[in-house]
């Protein structure tokens, strides 16, 4: 019966593929697995159910540390959408291009401008996109192209995104049993260069415009989207545009993370130098509230720069809590993930293959290859990136903790995961990603899924080699 340990994760595997709701399928695979776990000691179950549901992470300071900044980071968007700050801003840099790449140039570099949150990526860069296909003939595929291949990759890859705190919880937990325990936020920085697909999809998006690169049938709407639009002529500035209030909150969100964390080194490791006192309290109990507190900075910045005629401060204060509201459901996930990863580990699973992996004697070279795969697979058929990190983190991140001799492997392990979770946002036609981004820049989702692939499975490709490659280092 040692197959009943996988059952929770086969279950909310399943459930996501036929429900399409990652957090009732998580729930109901971790439910699942406390039956198993309490079988024979049923006046267990339910203060067990109680503890991975709740009791294990409402006293963790990084898992509601998490949540709160998740939340955030969902108020900011908002404010930031009500502000018209990323349209304006997008105007004045496209105000006088009368050619094509720049302009396209310069709408990849507002996604990566706009790294917080995927989701709102979509939504935002594709509303100020649809400007531009009349204007330089460009056709509603190749703008969603661009807003979907931004939107998860850099959100995956820059720390300060709606993603982050949700890595960290995860990575915290999936380490806490091996010799890496407490070094979550130091192991999601080391995977960064490992996230293969993320980087190679954000240089593949600008190799495509700058080399009016069109692969599959992207060449024939492109085509088609140049007999039907004709070029109009520049649009005037925006007089009242300052790009430094408009930048500002952004700024302040980067800096004032770099700048509480040294203050507090100087409490946590005033003997060690000056990089090692920031690495060593980036594993400290207090970053997530440092975190929350940068994101609390950013946001008030903005409520005090906000387009007064556009927003009284009523008006800031209740967009602000919309935007929080909004991205409350998709919070709940990381309740859904936290109780699966709870149950995995408690079951046993990641230690049975672990075991596994160690009498394999190619393991530690073939093991982010074909993480990177099997995630790729699960994203794509769950349409759920965040579902597909919950899934495989608690199972495959403490395989590599025990087969590295550093957190080499680790790190390029959680980096091959993260990679393969957004090939499914970007390919999988139930990706939330895929479907606002289409309907943001007014594309069929069909179509955009179609022209999007062909770029999508070049970079997955480059990617199978590369971890092959770096699998002869590790």
């Amino acid at each position: 019966m040692e197959w009943l340990i996988f059952l929770p994760s086969l279950l909310a595997l399943g459930l996501s593929l036929i429900i399409r709701n990652a957090f009732l399928a998580l729930s109901i695979g971790a439910l699942s697995g406390a039956f198993i776990y309490s079988w024979n000691q049923w006046s267990e179950f339910p203060a067990y159910v109680f503890d991975i549901f709740i009791g294990n992470h409402i006293f963790s300071s990084w898992k509601m540390g998490a949540f709160l900044l998740t939340l955030q980071l969902g108020a900011l968007s908002a404010l930031l959408d009500r502000n018209n700050s990323l349209e304006r801003f997008f105007n004045y840099l496209n105000a006088t291009y009368e050619d094509k790449r720049k302009s396209l140039m310069t709408l990849a570099l507002m996604g990566l401008v706009c790294f917080y949150d995927g989701l709102a990526n979509s939504i935002l860069l594709g509303r100020v996109s649809v400007k531009l296909k009349d204007r330089f003939a460009v056709s509603n595929e190749k703008l969603a192209y661009i807003v979907d291949s931004t939107s998860s990759s850099v959100a995956c890859l820059i720390i300060f995104s709606t993603w982050t705190a949700y890595q960290i919880s995860l990575i915290q937990m999936a380490l806490e049993n091996s010799s890496f325990n407490g070094q979550g936020l130091q192991i999601l920085i080391q995977s960064i260069p490992f996230n293969l697909y993320s980087v190679l999809t954000l240089v593949m998006v600008f190799i495509a415009i700058y080399f009016n690169l069109n692969l599959g049938t992207m060449k024939k709407v492109e085509m088609a989207a140049e007999k039907t639009f004709k070029a109009k002529k520049n649009i005037s500035h925006d007089k009242n545009f300052k790009l430094f209030k408009s930048t500002f909150p952004f700024i302040v969100l980067f800096l004032s993370f770099i700048v509480f964390v040294f203050i507090l080194s100087f409490f946590k490791a005033p003997e060690a130098s000056l990089f090692n006192q920031f690495i060593y309290t980036l594993s400290d109990n207090s970053i997530p509230w440092l975190l929350n507190l940068s994101a609390f900075c950013s946001w008030f910045s903005l409520l005090l720069l906000r387009e007064k005629n556009l927003l009284t401060f009523k008006q800031a204060l209740i967009s602000s809590y919309t935007g929080l509201m909004n991205i409350l459901k998709p919070c709940m996930i990381l309740f859904g993930a936290w109780a699966i990863s709870n149950v995995i580990s408690d079951l046993g699973a990641g230690q049975a293959i672990s075991n596994y992996y160690s009498s394999i004697d190619l393991a530690n070279q073939w093991l982010p290859l074909s993480v990177f795969v099997v995630s790729c697979l699960v994203a794509f058929f769950t349409g759920t990136s965040w579902g597909t990190l919950a899934l495989m983190i608690p199972l495959v991140v403490p395989v590599a903790a025990d087969l590295g001799t550093d957190s080499m492997l680790t790190a390029a392990t959680v980096g091959a995961i993260f990679g393969g979770a957004v090939f499914g946002d970007h390919c999988s036609p139930l990706s939330d990603t895929s479907v606002v981004s289409a309907f943001a820049t007014e594309c069929e989702l069909k179509q955009h899924i179609k022209t999007q692939i062909p770029y999508a499975l070049v970079v997955a490709g480059i990617c199978c080699i590369l971890y092959t490659l770096l699998g002869l280092f590790i």
